[in-house]
């Protein structure tokens, strides 16, 4: 089976997973018991990072996205691969590529493009459903918390609820940042674009 096979195929059944709100392949982790899974949520447990610098949101929210997955680097460490630029940030690039180096194996961070709420949710669900944290590139105007600034961000993605077109969000921002709830069409207007079309970071 090709890689392209293979991951067509496990977002075809997490698509069938969001419609029912079942996860076969996972009983481990995922099971009818779960509290998040009663309540209709769907989380990835991750540390609480604030971001220590204007411009390391990047590194901070792919450490937490990280440690979802039993990865644990800190921002300074991960910023340094992905090498940091004072004042300025990470490019989109170097994140993936650092990202693709630690990660488990088999998994592969790459650029989606999406044109719907329901397509991210799609998307978030491969990973979601099964506990992992995703980190997303957005513009800080498009987090009703964030006051307008139109700046490159990114926040983690920790938390789908399919049924009522919910996700939650870790901030890592000093100002106004933590846990906060979007709808999936608020996220994906949040997201930055590439190329002129929106995207998102996904497995």
């Amino acid at each position: 089976m090709s890689r392209a096979t293979a991951k067509l195929r496990r977002r075809l059944t997490a698509l069938t997973a969001v419609a029912c709100l079942t996860v076969s392949a996972t009983a481990a982790t995922v099971t009818p018991t779960d509290a998040a899974t009663k309540s209709g949520w769907y989380y990835a447990p991750h540390p609480d990072l604030t971001q220590s610098l204007p411009y390391n949101c990047v590194p901070t929210a792919a450490s937490m996205a990280l440690a979802s997955m039993g990865v644990h680097l800190t921002p300074a460490d991960l910023g340094r691969r992905m090498h940091l630029v004072p004042n300025w940030g990470v490019n989109g690039d170097d994140l993936m590529r650092v990202y693709n180096q630690v990660q488990p194996g088999g998994r592969e961070l790459m650029y989606e493009v999406v044109t719907s709420a329901r397509q991210v949710e799609a998307d978030l669900s491969v990973d979601l459903l099964h506990h992992v944290a995703v980190p997303a590139l957005v513009i800080a105007a498009g987090l009703p918390w964030q006051g307008g600034e139109i700046t490159g961000h990114a926040v983690v993605v920790d938390g789908l609820n399919p049924t009522r077109h919910l996700v939650r969000v870790f901030d890592p921002a000093p100002r106004n940042g933590g846990e906060h709830v979007l709808t999936t069409d608020q996220l994906l207007t949040a997201l930055q674009m590439k190329s002129g079309v929106r995207h998102l970071l996904v497995d």
